[in-house]
């Protein structure tokens, strides 16, 4: 199986998600949940099909999800996502600091 890692940028992401959805509506939020896990378990099987994003550091890529974008890097045996970022916001504007090696979450 495939390897998935989040960063701790992207756990909070996931958790802020879900509980500002689920505050209206917990089933939205766990069909928001599985589809970004299920996305998430894909770019770990094929982490090259996101769009490459070298502008926010080395092995950066993107990965659309409904209306929330996956920002992850390729690791040995999966990905670690590090940033799922609302498609609306400006990409740039939230990830002006380059990406740096922050210690990450294993799961």
């Amino acid at each position: 199986m495939a390897r998935i890692v989040h960063a701790p940028a992207a756990e909070g992401d996931l958790l802020e998600i879900w509980v500002g959805l689920a505050a209206n509506n917990v089933s939205a939020a766990e069909r928001l949940a599985n589809d970004l896990r299920a996305a998430t378990q894909l770019l770990a099987t094929q982490p090259l099909i996101g769009k490459s994003r070298r502008e926010f550091g080395a092995g950066i890529r993107s990965f659309p999800v409904r209306d929330y974008v996956l920002v992850y890097r390729p690791i040995v045996d999966g990905v670690e996502l590090v940033r799922v970022v609302h498609g609306a916001r400006d990409l740039e504007r939230v990830l002006s600091w380059r990406i740096s090696e922050e210690v990450a979450i294993c799961f």
